[in-house]
């Protein structure tokens, strides 16, 4: 499964028992007919490499005593996997800007390296996202570590931000646990 290849120090169970023990301060109310709500997982990590590329690895321990380390991008998901399921069950209509490991373009950053940056780039480059200047020297490196903070993460954004314009939610809840 993909806890057992990312978390081996962990068993499904493990996880299972320690996002039981989050529970909301007081029930949902209904909401009004079609009343909808995005949900923004933050970050974009979809292995431990990611999640070191990305400066977001954290030290867990789970309530079994078990040492672990994960990352908050699957900590994120899954939250946000929990909460869509709290608000369909009371009739929210619900919409995640990512829905599995990863960036919300649905690919890891080495995916995204390899095979699309440059036509990324051109589209960054179109949107105003970077300059002339910036494009120019991102064609000239092959480094990983120079595209992220100068474009992946930015595409990553304006991606969340095209499918929350597309969904026209009423209110927007991005996940977090800095």
């Amino acid at each position: 499964s993909w806890f057992a290849r990312n978390y081996p120090n962990a068993s499904n169970a493990d996880w299972v028992a320690w996002f039981s023990t989050f529970t909301l301060p007081q029930p949902l109310p209904e909401p009004p007919k079609g009343f909808r709500v995005l949900i923004d997982p933050g970050h974009w990590a979809a292995n431990p490499t990611d999640a070191k590329r990305e400066g977001r690895l954290l030290p867990a321990q789970l309530p079994n005593g078990k040492q672990d380390t994960l990352y908050e991008a699957m900590l994120n998901l899954h939250t946000a996997f929990l909460l869509k399921d709290l608000l369909e069950e009371k009739g929210y209509l619900v919409q995640l800007t990512r829905n599995k490991p990863g960036s919300s373009l649905g690919m890891t950053f080495m995916d995204w390296f390899q095979n699309h940056r440059f036509q990324t780039l051109a589209l960054a480059l179109k949107e105003g996202i970077v300059d002339e200047n910036t494009a120019q020297q991102l064609k000239k490196t092959a480094r990983p570590d120079r595209w992220h903070p100068a474009l992946f993460h930015h595409m990553d954004l304006w991606y969340r931000i095209h499918k929350a314009k597309n969904f026209q939610p009423h209110v927007v809840i991005s996940i977090h646990f800095n």
